[in-house]
């Protein structure tokens, strides 16, 4: 038996299959938040995608502004790499620490 066709297409709504509204980040979980979110250059571009296909000019320019961010920070810890530098890892004596002779 074949499946009854349609001569029009249908659109189904998302609230019909059970789908609902997708919720990102809300403002309420950004206030709980301690500190803001490191700028991420992969972050930025999915910010700036997400508002480029839904059409939400400030949701993009966040992403641009996330991405700008991030650069800027990259090019800041190349041009101070002694700021950056953590202690050398893998060793014990991190405990006792060198005197001065």
């Amino acid at each position: 038996m074949a499946a009854p066709s349609h001569s029009h297409s249908q659109s189904v709504h998302p609230d019909m299959l059970g789908v609902g509204p997708i919720e990102w980040d809300s403002a309420t979980e950004r206030a709980h938040r301690r500190y803001p979110r490191k700028a991420s250059t992969i972050h930025g571009w999915l910010v700036k995608l997400r508002g480029t296909l839904s059409g939400n000019e400030a949701t993009r320019r966040t992403g641009i502004r996330e991405m700008r961010d991030a650069a800027a920070i990259r090019k800041y810890k190349k041009q101070h790499p002694e700021q950056f530098r953590g202690r050398p890892k893998g060793s014990v004596f991190w405990i006792f620490p060198r005197r001065s002779t």
